[in-house]
Parts: C-alpha cells; structure tokens; sequence
C-alpha cells in the first residue's frame, strides 16, 4: 500500500472511532431534566427538605418502547386497553385488572410510576383487585429500569383516546341498591362518526370535558368555591385558555358541563401532572356526583353560524 493511501485509510479509521466513541458517549449521557432548581441547603431546610411547590419530575419516555414493554411484561393478559393495537388474549384468560383505555386523561404520571413500583400504595375496592392477603393482585416489576419504567409511564400517560372507561367504574346497579357511589368516573358514550359544521377558529386545541350533577344542597357552596379558590388557581396555571360551565336541560343525563379549554397539548399534560392543579380538580370532585371527564382535540360544544339565525 502507497503512503497516501495508508494515510487515508488511518484517517478514515481515525474518524470511524471518533465517531463510534461519540455515538456511545450520547447512548451513555443522561437525558437532560426537565426543570432545575436552584436553592441553598439553608433554604432547602427552611422549605422543610424540598424546594417549595417541588414535585416528582419524570424524564419523557419513549411511548412506543413503553407500549413494546407493556407486551413483554405480561400487562396485555390483565387490562384492557381499547384502540391500542395490543395483541388478543385466549379467551380463557380473564382480565382481573382494572381497564385502562383513556387513562392517561384521569391520572398523573406520577401516580402510574407509583403503581408499577408500589401497587399496594392505592387498593382498589372490588372483585379482582384486592389478594385474601389484603394486597393489591398486581405483581411488583423490580427488574425494571429507571428508562423502563419511564417509557411504560409515557405509553400510559398517552392513553387519553379511545373511549373514557373508568377505570373504576361502578357496579350495575339493582333495583332497591340506591345510586351508584358518588365521585366515580363513569364511561361515555362515544362520539358518531357524523359530518359536522366546521368549529370557529379559536386559541385552544385542547379541551377537557367534565359533565355532572351537583350534589343536593351544594350549589351555594360549589359556586362560591369556584369562583374564590378554582378559577383563580386555573388562571394562575400558563395555557389555560378558558373554564366554561353550561346548563343543557335538552338531553337526557346529567345536565351540567364544565370545559376546561387549554392552548395545547404540553399545557395540559403540564396541568394534568400538577400536585396544585390535582388537589383543585380533587376538591371540585367534592361538590359532583358520578361523572365523567373525556379529553377532544376539537371544541366540544359550539355555536354552528351556518345554521343559526340571529
């Protein structure tokens, strides 16, 4: 081999290490976090320990990698999740666990981390879910990686489609068994596939929408907490656009609809994942009976002009 050519081919090699270095010093390198906190060990202390309004900040993980996991993990054999495209289970094999089509829109992220790694944090009342040792029947994953967990945290976080099964949903009652118990989510029906006029162009593309009825007696009360402590605490929050309630008595079923309108999907994951945002939407959940909440990428409700008349 010439000179020249045996420099090149050195250099060549050269480069195809550097690069394989770098590529596995990328793979290595942590992912940046998403949000720092700088604060002095006097006043960590002061705060009681932890920075004020601090609150456990997941990684985004990757959904597809999460969906694969939740395959291989066995999860399929035990919950439902409708519009996944997961693989069919033997009919002979009962689903024990609780539905989780559309739960990414009723739990944090947080609260799907601690149900993989603690799943007797939260018992869950009914038939299938609590052992006769009074321990939740979910098996605990302490195999699973800190990137694992996160990716299964993303894959379930993203299941806000697909229908709204409540993943606690009550009982089908009998005649003389009273109502059905109260702050449950319930299933809706879904939307029909049907041409609708166009909505109007507005600044919020994401809508969370909650209908109810009030519980007897607390009208005053609900209205005078929402306008105080609710509505000033979604104003606070960045990409809340609006929070509208109407009063529909044209339909059959609960008569009341509060919309919370965001300015996109970061927002309200952002709002969804929120300790603050979670004890208000926990305490509105107070003054409601059964209801169910459902997220659209549309408005749900809005005035069609081309079929109106002033």
């Amino acid at each position: 081999m010439t000179e020249p050519f045996r420099r090149c081919a050195f250099a060549t090699a050269a480069i195809a290490g550097a690069i394989a270095w770098a590529t596995a010093a990328l793979a290595q390198a942590p992912l940046p976090t998403p949000r720092s906190v700088r604060i002095t060990m006097e006043a960590l202390h002061a705060a009681g320990g932890v920075p004020p309004g601090w609150e456990l900040a997941l990684q985004a993980g990757d959904v597809k990698g999460g969906r694969q996991l939740f395959i291989e993990q066995g999860c399929v054999s035990c919950h439902v999740v409708q519009g996944a495209n997961l693989p069919a289970v033997p009919a002979n094999e009962q689903h024990i666990g609780p539905e989780l089509t559309g739960m990414g829109s009723h739990h944090p992220a947080v609260y799907f981390l601690e149900a993989i790694v603690n799943p007797n944090a939260v018992l869950i009342e009914g038939p299938g879910y609590i052992d006769a040792e009074g321990g939740s029947t979910m098996p605990a994953y302490p195999d699973l990686t800190v990137s694992q967990l996160q990716d299964l945290v993303a894959f379930l976080s993203s299941l806000t489609t697909g229908g709204d099964a409540a993943c606690h949903a009550p009982a089908a009652t009998t005649p003389g068994a009273g109502p059905p118990p109260t702050n449950v989510a319930a299933p809706l029906a879904p939307t029909p596939a049907m041409p609708l006029p166009p909505p109007p162009r507005a600044a919020a593309t994401v809508f969370l929408v909650q209908t109810y009825d009030v519980l007897p007696g607390k009208l005053d009360a609900f209205e005078e907490w929402f306008q105080k402590s609710f509505a000033p605490g979604l104003r606070a929050f960045g990409g809340i656009v609006s929070v509208e309630t109407s009063v529909d008595r044209a339909r059959r079923g609960p008569p009341m609809t509060t919309v919370i309108a965001f300015r996109d999907r970061t927002a309200y994951d952002r709002w969804n994942n929120n300790i603050g945002q979670r004890e208000l939407a926990s305490k509105f959940d107070e003054f409601i009976g059964v209801h169910g909440h459902v997220v659209y990428d549309s408005p749900p409700l809005y005035r069609a002009s081309g079929l109106s008349a002033e």
